[in-house]
């Protein structure tokens, strides 16, 4: 049977199969019941107003959107870059035109599905640097269930996009060290361009990675002409998502040049507030380098928004850098690039809690840049029994915060606006869940009968836990 077991789990397209299927049911069960922030609705409306009146003024949804607002000649705008609000097109048409669910319950479903193919992405990078079947498929589920990707993607954030095209670009850029084609150098330039259409600071984050691409173009050894080539293959993808940025924002905003954050805002008596032109963001106050180190201890070690709290396995794989680094100098610097930037970038950022939020929001980005070191921590130290048990831990723990935060579907309060009576930790989704007043879908549609909320999220870990346990035993396989 063992051998049989062995034999069928040899191919990369099943175990990647079965982790997506795997990530997904459990993702699914932790669909949202409603939206929980205007984040996620200042988009949605947008989508509603594409493909409903055919603009992107969204007059018709504008207290919905509150307080992310923009307004122009008599007309609301979303605050927010239109790039995930088109991509959501295909889903709302599909949608409107069946109507076998409320919308917004097969945008969230779209959703938990992409949050699961990020992961069978991150298990097939690992394959690519040839880490070892059962070691990227334990890590990879361990990321699925024991960091920010499970509790935020049952719902309808932006950073489920902005990581699954970071994820595939770091994907295709390595598609294109090993073999050197432009189609994967193209890919590599779309995806990237993509990430810029969700939220443009990942245009900055991902900057190492663009610029270790045009600095290997011209270092190479190849004819002028095709490092030519290569430039503009490169150079198209951008360009192209640059125009309609800049047009998306004269037709909302006024200006190319000017976006949602910074454009004028009014919503009769209702909003009413100054808003700071873009030009004047270091000036007044927008970034400011006193917030650094603050910004730096809440997103990683406090008890409101820190990782060492939301996804203990994330700081682990900050350990695994200089394991990877020993395996690939280049990659390790980009990666390592990537992270320090996006952590700086919104450690100084006037909002660095993310508002309100279940965890570090922003760091989600993060994610994919931090699999392979945690990868080439695990296997060096896999046969080591107090690693093992720090691996553990931290994946225990992660996965308890998080399948709370998913099912309880809340986000945080920020504590920077002062409520009084609440919770600011993961504290406030274990109330929730102890309440019975979950935000789940699932549960509210076909479990709320057979069981009450608190047995329905120890089913959702369970599940978690059984999923985990499976793949350790294949990893256990294959070490044999």
């Amino acid at each position: 049977m063992k051998a049989f077991i062995r034999n069928f789990l040899k191919s990369d397209t099943v175990l990647v199969t079965l982790l997506i299927v795997a990530v997904f049911s459990i993702y699914l069960l932790t669909i949202k019941a409603d939206f929980v922030s205007s984040v996620e609705r200042g988009r949605y409306a947008l989508t509603r107003a594409i493909v409903e009146q055919h603009t992107f003024s969204i007059d018709k949804y504008k207290d919905f959107s509150y307080p992310d607002v923009s307004f122009k000649d008599g007309h609301y705008y979303s605050r927010f870059p239109a790039g995930m609000s088109v991509l959501s097109i295909p889903t709302a048409l599909v949608a409107t035109s069946t109507n076998i669910l409320d919308q917004k319950h097969i945008h969230f479903i779209i959703m938990a599905y992409l949050g699961a193919v990020i992961v069978g992405l991150l298990y097939l990078l690992g394959r690519l640097y040839e880490f070892q079947k059962g070691t990227s498929l334990i890590c990879a589920f361990a990321f699925a269930v024991s960091t920010l990707l499970f509790s935020f993607a049952g719902g309808y954030w932006s950073h489920i996009y902005s990581a699954l095209f970071i994820t595939l670009s770091l994907y295709f850029f390595t598609l294109f060290r090993k073999q050197k084609s432009k189609w994967f150098l193209l890919l590599l330039s779309i995806s990237y361009s993509a990430s810029i259409s969700i939220d443009f600071p990942n245009g900055l984050i991902l900057s190492p990675l663009m610029i270790g691409v045009v600095l290997s173009i011209l270092h190479s050894k190849k004819k002028v002409f095709s490092k030519i080539w290569a430039l503009f293959v490169t150079g198209i993808p951008i360009a192209l998502i640059s125009i309609s940025i800049g047009l998306y924002n004269l037709t909302s905003f006024g200006s190319v040049v000017t976006i949602g954050q910074s454009a004028k805002t009014s919503l009769g008596t209702k909003l009413e507030k100054h808003i700071v032109p873009l030009g004047e963001w270091t000036s007044k106050g927008v970034f400011d380098d006193r917030r650094l180190f603050p910004g730096l201890f809440t997103q990683l070690f406090s008890v409101e928004r820190g990782l060492l709290f939301f996804a203990p396995i994330l700081l682990l794989a900050f350990a695994g850098v200089g394991s990877l680094y020993k395996i690939d100098k280049y990659l390790t610097r980009i990666l390592v690039s990537i992270i320090i930037i996006n952590l700086l970038f919104y450690s100084v950022w006037q909002d660095y809690w993310g508002g309100w939020s279940f965890g570090p929001r922003y760091l989600i980005v993060s994610i994919p840049a931090l699999f392979l070191p945690l990868l080439s921590l695990v296997q060096k130290h896999i046969a080591s029994a107090f690693f093992l048990f720090l691996f553990l831990v931290s994946t225990l723990f992660g996965t308890i915060i998080n399948t709370v935060g998913a099912v309880a579907g809340i986000v945080l309060p920020c504590p920077c606006e002062g409520y009084v009576g609440l919770a600011y930790s993961p504290l406030l989704a274990f109330q929730t869940v102890m309440n019975g007043s979950i935000n789940s879908f699932f549960y509210s549609s076909f479990f709320h009968n057979s069981m009450n909320q608190l047995e329905y999220t120890a089913f959702v870990f369970f599940l978690a836990i059984l999923f985990l346990s499976a793949f350790i035993y294949i990893q256990s396989l294959e070490r044999k």
